[in-house]
Order: C-alpha cells, then sequence, then structure tokens
C-alpha cells in the first residue's frame, strides 16, 4: 500500500505498464476519496485487457453499483471466457451496491481466467472486512487518497512531465491554487487541450497564449468582469458619487474588447501561424436539463435583464442584483455546502479588503497626505491620467490585478477630487482608467491565473508571451485612454 503520492504514482504506474504487457490480477480494488488513480487503474485495464474488439465483444462486462447485486457479479465472473485469454468484469461506483461485501467469497478464490475489476468512487472499502483482506492477498488493493493542498504543486510538475511537457514551479504553484486539488480536472482538461491543438508548434502557441489573452481583456467588458471593475465603480460611487450603471459600461466597454480581441487575433496569427487548416474540437455535454438546469437559466437571464435595465426603472443597483442569483440558488439548492466551499473566497476579501483599506485611508486623512506629497496638483491633467495608468499597467505585471487596484484606487479617487479632469474625460477617466490598465496587464506568466496556466502547458515560452504582452499592453492602453477621454462615461 502506498503511503505517499509518490509511491502511489509509481504503483499505478507499474501496474499500467503490466497491463501494457498483458500481465493482470484477478482482482482489482481500486478506492478512495480522489478519483484519479482509481480512473487512471480501471482504464488501463479496460483498455488493455483485449487485443481486438471481437474478443472485447463476447468478454468484457462492465456494471454499475446501483443496478447490479454481487451475485450477479459472481455469476459473470465464474463464466470463462469466450475464444479469448480471458474475460473482465468492472464494477463502476461499487460503493453503490448494497451486497459489496458478498463479493468477497469469490475474491477468496478468483478465476485466473477472469479480470474482476471493483472500482470505488469517492468512498473506500472497511479494512476490516472480509472483501479488503481477500483482495488484499489474491489481487491488488489501490488505495487513491486526496492530495493535501502543499503536494499539488509537485504533483502537477510530475504529471506534466509524463505528457511530455514542462511547467515552471512558479506556475505549478499558481494552477494548484486556482485548481484546488482535483487532480481528475487538471489531467483530463491537459489532455484534452494536447488531444485538440494543432501538431505545428507554432499554432499551438498561438492557440495557448490566445486564452489568457482572451480572459484578460474579456473581463474588461462589463462591470463585474474582474475585480478591479468592481473596486473602481465602489469609489466612484462611494467616494465621488458618480454611478455607471452595468448597461452604460457595456455599452462603451463591450466595443473596446471586441477591437482589442480582433487585434490580438491579427497578431497572434501574424506571430505564430497554423500550418493545419482546421481545427475538429469535439465537445460532449451529458447534462440533464433538470429543475437545477432551468432554475440557473432562468436566474441568468433575469439577472442580466435586471443589470441592463436602468435602476431608476427598478429600484435595485448593480449591486442589489448581484444578490438575486445567490439568493435564488441557496433558497432552490442549487448551491450546497461543498458549492460554498469551491467559491474563491479570497479574491473576494481582497476586493473588500481593498474597499475597506480606502475608505480608511479616506477617513483618516491619510489619502490625502499620500496624495499632497505627489505634485499633483503641479501636473497637467492628462499627464495625471497617463502616469497613473503607466504606474497601474507596471505594478499590475507583477502583482495581481486586483491588488494592483486596491494599491492604487484609493490614492487615486483622492486625486479625483482635487484635480479638475472634466476636458479629459473626468474622474471616471482616472480610476476606470487604472482599472483597464491593469487588466491589460500580461507580460509574465505571474501576471494573472491565465497566465499562470498558459505557461503551465508547456507550449508557450516566457519570451513568446511577454512580446504578445507588450504588444496588447501598448495598445489596450491607448486605446482605452482614447475611448475615456473622448467618449467617456
Amino acid at each position: 500500500m502506498a503511503k505517499s503520492f509518490e509511491e502511489l504514482d509509481k504503483v499505478c504506474s507499474q501496474i499500467v505498464s503490466d497491463t501494457e504487457a498483458k500481465k493482470f490480477a484477478p482482482v482489482y480494488l481500486l478506492m478512495g476519496d480522489e478519483d484519479y488513480y482509481v480512473d487512471l487503474v480501471c482504464n488501463a485495464v479496460i483498455s488493455n485487457a483485449f487485443d481486438d474488439d471481437s474478443e472485447r465483444d463476447f468478454n468484457q462486462m462492465i456494471y454499475y453499483g446501483a443496478d447490479v447485486d454481487a451475485d450477479e457479479v459472481v455469476t459473470a465472473a465464474r463464466r470463462y471466457p469466450m475464444f479469448a485469454e480471458r474475460q473482465l468484469v468492472v464494477v463502476k461506483e461499487a460503493q453503490m451496491m448494497k451486497t459489496l461485501e458478498n463479493l468477497a467469497v469469490y475474491c477468496e478464490n478468483p478465476l485466473e481466467s477472469t479480470v474482476l475489476v471493483i472500482a470505488m468512487h469517492g468512498a473506500s472499502a472497511d479494512k476490516r472486512k472480509a472483501l479488503y483482506k481477500s483482495v488484499s492477498k489474491k489481487g491488488i488493493v489501490v488505495e487513491s487518497k486526496e492530495l493535501r493542498d502543499y503536494e499539488m504543486p509537485q504533483w502537477i510538475s510530475g504529471y506534466y512531465r509524463s505528457r511530455g511537457l514542462e511547467i515552471a514551479p512558479d506556475a505549478a504553484a499558481i494552477l494548484a491554487e486556482y485548481a484546488g486539488v482535483d487532480m481528475s480536472r487538471i489531467a483530463v482538461e491537459t489532455d484534452k487541450m494536447l488531444k485538440n491543438l494543432p501538431a505545428d508548434g507554432k499554432g499551438r502557441i498561438g492557440l495557448a497564449l490566445a486564452i489568457p489573452i482572451g480572459a484578460n481583456i474579456g473581463g474588461i467588458g462589463t462591470p463585474i468582469g474582474t475585480p478591479p471593475n468592481v473596486i473602481a465603480l465602489g469609489y466612484l460611487k462611494e467616494n465621488l458619487g458618480i454611478e455607471i450603471g452595468f448597461g452604460e459600461w457595456c455599452l462603451k466597454m463591450v466595443p473596446f474588447v471586441i477591437v482589442m480581441l480582433l487585434i490580438a487575433w491579427f497578431f497572434l496569427l501574424l506571430f505564430f501561424p497554423f500550418k493545419a487548416k482546421e481545427i475538429n474540437l469535439e465537445i460532449k455535454a451529458d447534462r440533464k436539463k433538470d429543475f437545477r438546469f432551468w432554475v440557473v437559466a432562468v436566474t441568468f437571464i433575469v439577472t442580466i435583464l435586471l443589470w441592463l435595465i436602468p435602476e431608476k426603472r427598478t429600484g435595485l443597483n448593480s449591486y442589489e442584483v448581484a444578490l438575486i442569483p445567490f439568493a435564488v440558488f441557496v433558497v432552490t439548492g442549487v448551491f450546497s455546502k461543498n458549492d460554498f466551499k469551491e467559491i474563491n473566497w479570497d479574491v473576494l476579501w481582497m476586493v473588500a479588503g481593498g474597499l475597506a483599506l480606502g475608505t480608511a485611508l479616506m477617513k483618516t486623512g491619510l489619502a490625502k497626505v499620500l496624495v499632497e506629497a505627489i505634485p499633483f496638483a503641479t501636473m497637467p491633467a492628462l499627464v495625471v491620467i497617463i502616469v497613473s495608468g503607466l504606474v497601474g499597467y507596471a505594478i499590475a505585471n507583477f502583482l495581481s490585478h486586483t491588488s494592483a487596484a486596491n494599491l492604487l484606487l484609493p490614492i487615486l479617487a483622492t486625486v479625483a477630487a482635487a484635480v479638475d479632469l472634466s476636458a479629459f474625460g473626468g474622474s471616471a477617466a482616472l480610476l476606470v482608467g487604472l482599472a483597464i490598465s491593469t487588466s491589460v496587464a500580461m507580460i509574465l506568466p505571474i501576471s494573472t491565473p491565465p497566465n499562470a496556466i498558459a505557461s503551465s502547458t508547456g507550449l508557450v515560452g516566457t519570451k513568446d508571451m511577454s512580446k504578445m504582452g507588450i504588444i496588447m499592453g501598448v495598445v489596450g492602453l491607448v486605446l482605452g485612454y482614447a475611448v475615456l477621454i473622448f467618449i467617456g462615461f
């Protein structure tokens, strides 16, 4: 029994190698909180049990625990193979079988011509009972325990190496932070990416870069698309009495995002051209349209409509509307306690902390002291706007976008109240411009989580990311401030 994930990984790798060499144990008991290794071994046994489909058709039986009992499985396992060396009997989700322990009778004396796989997902057999003890003696037991947070970066690095990829330690750490300890999710998404990417090297780089660029720029399109937007709007409303509605923001920023994406598309094709004429992506969705599906669909549509309708007609501001999905999902049971655990509370608390910091700076007078230490009053209004954008852009490439916004917006809110910016888009140009400048900062793998994930694929080098990041940053700053100054809110 493996005691650590490194040992478990070696054990499972050896089992997979044995199945490829047609060496099978008579019984496999796969169990544990983490499904990744359970599925890895189970799929390896299924894939390698037979040489061709004709053997598989007659000798492979796959059951599900909720639909079968132990007697039926034992009867199937005691049959002899037809025109093949072995037969395969697989019980998936075996923890759902009410008579699971009754399989112990067969496992004590299994047939050599049968391979029985008992796969338990998110559960383990009782080690004190007969089933576990009998499989331990006659077959192989794999217990896939959930990794701890601090183990995930190392596991991610090892997994990427096994797929012929490289990942920087920092990128692995960031990927682990945002993906949690869901090993299966990381493995599935990585394999899906490798399967669908074209063979051409440059094309692969361009496609891998397109995702973080789209994610970083796309968040600018709505007030809730990225935390800096929310923070900037909060300061405009609370400190300067300026409120920008959801629809008004989208009316100005969505066209900006579209133009930015078209520019990104042009440069990606210029620097990283594809040789393949087409890329085939197959996305399967087996989600049933049940009650939860319709609750989410209707709530989504209603929420968007309420954001787009002016506040004076609904009596609800955008912040109050944002609470509607939360309330509906809790009341209807769409959100469970496990879903709450998956929410990225760190980001939410960072946003709230930033707003609290700004309020404290205003009320204590510290913001005024900081502003007076910099000769903003002697600077031309346009210079104030440009300098703030450049500083925000520079800081956001090394800190998170949210941290950069939290650091600078309290100070800029005070500057906006003290400096006449009416000729250049007003206070909104200063604060919203800062939000845009932080969002287009994407030079390094550590600049944003999407950048880190793209870097973690091993397909994107820092040089390529920096080249595209600098281009999109310069274009974004120029175009963004042009929209704010000449069109404005």
